[in-house]
């Protein structure tokens, strides 16, 4: 495993103690704080060689992610509540597929 790897790992794990901070609670969104994060998810995916070749869980990801920031993107300022429980089983499947994609081979 290397740095890519390793980088992604933990923003996933600073993102899930962030969401487990603010279970059920409602805060406002803050999309440019999530785009940052999304900046360097990509970014980590394309040095990790995920996008070495395009297949089924690269379309899949390249689908969620436009469709999760366009969200972001139109729900921006709103307060919105997080639940841990919706978001450890989210991050488990992106998990799931970034290892089906090759980024952890």
């Amino acid at each position: 495993m290397g740095y890519p790897e390793i980088i992604l790992l933990a923003i996933y794990a600073l993102e899930a103690l962030i969401v487990l901070h603010y279970h059920d609670v409602a805060r406002k969104t803050n999309f440019w704080a999530n785009a940052a994060s999304g900046v360097a998810l990509v970014g980590c995916l394309i040095a990790g060689g995920f996008f070495a070749s395009w297949g089924i869980p690269q379309s899949i990801y390249a689908f969620l992610f436009v469709l999760g920031y366009g969200a972001g993107w139109l729900t921006r300022g709103e307060d919105k509540k997080v639940s841990f429980y919706a978001y450890a089983p989210a991050q488990a499947l992106m998990l799931g597929l970034f290892t089906w994609g090759g980024f952890f081979a």
